[in-house]
């Protein structure tokens, strides 16, 4: 930093609690603001000992982060550096930070670039996905976490192969099935599975395509279609595995979705008396405002535990019930 005459007040780097190493990242305090802006903007990505530094406000709510404007480049080669990767994508917009995977384990060395805004984001993937840049074709997307790249493979990739059920089981035949989706495309094979020493189907089949588009179509035209007073579903097929991976993800998406949106407006509340249900328990705090969900714990004897859950719809109304009093249960109360 004093060699482009940028002085910070105070630098402290972090070490390991018990062996004292350099764990490889510190933080820096300026005179002003604007210092450390100039020092983001002409010290990020410079090498130190051969390796590019990364330097970002400091910010430990990350509330600077815009987890929507962060996209991440695959297939990066060697002589592409952080610093001509973040001079390159910083004409769409200001860059927070840049970060090529280095490590031995990735062969792909994919980068990852957080933007300060989802817009800017976007005009760099629209622009540069799929061209030629020094001698490396880029793929730009943005960037999942765990759980959402399970939900993107399964739901925004392309597929080919179709799992349909409520099919009807008597007087359809594996021609009819073949016949019931040829309008939509070339079709590889498909699968009618009948049951054991009878005629009748299961009621599901498989429908493989030639052209990933004919698959698609054939999904978002034949589902929900009624075909002798049942409704069709036609969605892609998943293996066993797959689905519960897929099924896990969606799961966990919806938990972190409820939680983000009724965490706050959840109320841990005791003591209860022992005759207390959730449909009492409920009432109780519907003076208060509407009440998304009531729950008394109890035991595996089905016996209350003295204390549950109240979550609000509305945050203003936990909050205010928080804040006025610790809700306290009596007979006449509950009565």
């Amino acid at each position: 930093m004093a060699k482009r005459n940028i002085f910070p007040l105070y630098v402290k780097l972090w070490r390991q609690k018990l062996t004292r190493k350099l764990t490889g990242s510190g933080y820096a305090i300026f005179a002003s603001p604007q210092k450390a802006k100039e020092a983001i903007s002409k010290m990020n990505a410079e090498l130190i000992n051969g390796i590019p530094i990364r330097i970002l406000p400091w910010d430990p709510e990350k509330s600077l982060i815009n987890p929507a404007a962060n996209v991440v480049i695959s297939d990066l080669k060697e002589n592409i550096t952080t610093k001509s990767l973040q001079d390159k994508l910083s004409e769409f917009g200001e860059i927070i930070s840049t970060h090529i995977d280095e490590s031995s384990s990735t062969k792909k060395r994919p980068a990852f670039v957080q933007f300060k805004k989802q817009s800017e984001a976007l005009a760099a993937i629209e622009a540069l996905n799929d061209t030629e840049w020094e001698g490396c074709q880029l793929k730009i997307t943005p960037f999942y976490n765990k759980v959402d790249r399970v939900i993107y493979r399964y739901e925004k990739t392309k597929f080919n192969n179709l799992f349909v059920k409520n099919l009807p089981q008597e007087d359809f035949k594996q021609n009819d099935l073949q016949s019931l989706f040829s309008a939509y495309g070339e079709i590889l094979s498909s699968v009618l599975p009948t049951k054991e020493e009878e005629e009748q189907n299961k009621g599901f089949g498989f429908v493989c395509y030639k052209e990933c588009d004919s698959a698609l179509t054939a999904k978002e035209s034949m589902s929900e279609k009624e075909l002798q007073g049942k409704k069709l579903y036609v969605n892609r097929h998943l293996k066993k595995g797959e689905l519960e991976e897929y099924r896990n993800a969606k799961l966990v998406k919806f938990r972190e979705e409820r939680q983000e949106k009724y965490g706050p407006n959840n109320l841990y509340v005791k003591p209860l008396p022992s005759n207390v249900g959730d449909s009492e328990f409920k009432k109780a705090f519907e003076v208060h405002g509407p009440v998304y969900s009531a729950k008394v714990m109890k035991d595996k004897r089905n016996i209350s535990r003295g204390f549950g859950f109240v979550c609000f719809e509305n945050k203003e109304d936990a909050e205010k019930v928080y804040l006025l009093f610790h809700y306290r249960f009596s007979k006449k109360q509950m009565e």
